[in-house]
């Protein structure tokens, strides 16, 4: 019988508690949700982190005065969801970079077009001031739609008002990098605009040095008779050297492979390699690689192009027979055995082995050989396309 009522006694408080266990999960998930922050960011940009550190990588980006929702984490740090193609990742905001708008400081920008300055919130307004496309000027988030400005007319200071989408923020802590010319002719303007005159230019594929700007824009230094000039460079002109290059071994996967002076296929060729040479060299940018070469017992820096090498060595190939035939021999010598024959236009499967030879497995009476392959016998491309592929190098 005691045992008996103690076990009513002990249902009766589980029954009693559970009825406040919904309530309780309630509050905690409108603690989290009165934890949430909206702030704005105050410097350009602001980064959204993997981990809680500025060296951890950049999921994503947000421009001054972007509407931010983050909740606590740390002393230094929020915790932000983005969504990166559709995908939500949990990052990581740091406190110095968000904050309440009217803790906006003044950041400067770039004046995308004509630009006025308005007396009050509404483009109607009477226009105290203008400035040209492409000019820098100084201003202040004033909401999500408004910037605040100080302009002078006859000496005298005004307080008005630009539009967010009128002006791009300049990056609050410039970084130096360097890249290659992508147009046929790369200018530096005299000011962050196409409009603006032209200080210098580039051809394609030179390397350039710059520093971070703005969005569209890349800032110069160029000299010009000597004397040292600021420019400005669009950054769709520019594809950047990457980051963290390294040294590779990788084999020649294009009946020829082209190295040019510059990282631009309209610059002079000043060596070819054969399809199924290993090369040696170096990543430089998404699109190029670097190489040194030899001429007149000289080494010379070349490029590239990326997809004319395959990096992994050890991923097997395909291409053609383009020789009326070619045999698969027991050793890297056309003397040695021959362990199978194939004609004229077979697709065959192989494996890079040096810069003349591959090497291919081949079945002969069931039994599987190693077997190596003349390279100069193969091409990636059928037979009736090869002669086209000589001819226009990619």
């Amino acid at each position: 019988m005691f045992h008996l009522k103690k076990l009513v006694l002990m249902i009766a408080i589980i029954l009693t508690f559970s009825c406040f266990l919904p309530s309780a999960l309630t509050a905690r998930a409108n603690q989290i949700d009165d934890a949430r922050i909206t702030g704005y960011a105050l410097v350009q940009p602001v980064n959204v982190y993997a981990s809680p550190s500025r060296a951890a990588t950049i999921l994503k980006s947000y421009d001054y005065s972007s509407p931010l929702i983050f909740q606590p984490y740390s002393s230094n740090w929020y915790i932000v969801v983005v969504y990166i193609n559709g995908i939500s990742y949990r990052g990581y905001i740091n406190k110095e970079d968000v904050g309440n708008i009217s803790e906006a400081p003044y950041v400067k920008g770039i004046t995308l077009n004509k630009t006025n300055v308005y007396i009050s919130l509404s483009i109607k307004a009477h226009i105290l001031k203008s400035y040209s496309k492409g000019s820098i000027i100084k201003y202040r988030s004033f909401n999500k739609d408004w910037h605040i400005v100080t302009v002078y007319i006859n000496g005298k200071k005004h307080t008005g008002y630009i539009t967010n989408k009128s002006v791009e923020t300049i990056v609050n802590t410039p970084i130096a990098n360097s890249g290659i010319g992508v147009s046929k002719l790369v200018k530096v303007y005299a000011k962050p605009s196409s409009d603006g005159s032209v200080l210098k230019s580039y051809q394609a594929g030179q390397v350039l040095h710059y520093r971070t700007f703005s969005k569209h824009w890349y800032e110069a230094t160029v000299y010009i008779k000597g004397k040292k000039h600021t420019g400005y460079i669009s950054t769709k002109d520019i594809e950047p050297t990457i980051q963290n290059q390294r040294t590779l071994k990788g084999v020649g996967i294009k009946p020829t492979i082209p190295v040019y002076t510059l990282a631009s296929k309209d610059s002079k060729v000043i060596k070819t390699y054969k399809y199924g040479s290993i090369l040696k060299y170096q990543t430089f940018t998404n699109n190029w690689d670097k190489v040194t070469v030899y001429l007149n017992g000289k080494p010379r820096t070349g490029y590239i192009y990326n997809d004319d090498v395959n990096p992994d060595l050890k991923k097997g190939l395909e291409g053609y027979v383009i020789k009326k035939s070619t045999a698969v021999y027991s050793s890297t010598s056309r003397y040695s055995k021959i362990l199978k024959s194939y004609v004229k236009g077979k697709l065959l499967k192989y494996r890079p082995y040096n810069s003349n030879w591959f090497m291919a497995t081949v079945y002969v009476n069931g039994k599987a050989h190693t077997g190596f392959l003349p390279a100069e016998d193969l091409s990636p491309y059928a037979p009736t396309m090869q002669a086209y592929a000589l001819k226009n190098p990619t």
